[in-house]
């Protein structure tokens, strides 16, 4: 494991710890994490949470959580990259017939329904009433979550909004990333039906 410092076209550099070939952010004890995590026991009823970056990891965490465990209580959870497309394509494209493994889009968490807990819950096993159900949505809302946690946790919360980019990207800009996303997507057309975006830029 070794730390690198990674520039970006304008000269800036970002600190990353790079451990057999891959980038990781520098938490304490990455590389001895990774190193163990090859040989942790797995268990029947494991279940694993594997999302790029700020795609709502936590979001579908805490939902998971209070699936399995019965309780619609929020747990305070302490969490130890490359193109998102080759992350979402890979997965895609290897496991979306794989009946262990269950795929939730950042969308779906942001709809904050019952739908979206009620499909975790099919998928785990965990049989419920509608109105658990209900509370697990209402405690896994987005306001909700960022609200029970500690301030040094809420910096893994940002705004929980579908279309952000409407406020950093020109007309331009959007046009140019609906180009890539068609082109880089193009590998697994019926995944992008899946993606909502809201196509109606705001001009800069």
């Amino acid at each position: 494991m070794t730390m690198v410092k990674m520039p970006d076209a304008n000269g800036h550099t970002i600190t990353m710890v790079k451990w057999q070939g891959e980038y990781f952010p520098p938490f304490p004890g990455t590389g001895s994490r990774m190193d163990k995590m090859k040989d942790l026991p797995m268990r029947d009823n494991d279940v694993l949470i594997c999302s790029y970056p700020k795609s709502g990891t936590h979001w579908a965490c805490e939902i998971a959580r209070m699936l399995v465990s019965n309780k619609a209580e929020n747990h305070h959870i302490e969490v130890p990259s490359g193109s998102w497309f080759r992350y979402m394509l890979d997965w895609w494209n290897s496991q979306k017939g794989n009946p262990n493994v269950l795929f939730i889009t950042y969308e779906e968490l942001s709809a904050n329904d019952q739908k979206v807990v009620k499909k975790m819950a099919e998928f785990l096993n965990c049989t419920n009433t509608d109105e658990f159900y209900e509370e697990v949505a209402r405690k896994c809302s987005f306001h909700s979550m960022k609200k029970s946690r500690e301030d040094a946790m809420k910096i893994f919360f940002r705004k929980g909004q579908v279309g952000d980019w409407k406020n950093w990207f020109t007309v331009a800009q959007n046009e140019e990333f609906d180009k890539l996303f068609q082109e880089q997507m193009k590998e697994a057309p019926d995944l992008i039906p899946r993606i909502i975006f809201d196509h109606q830029p705001q001009a800069h």
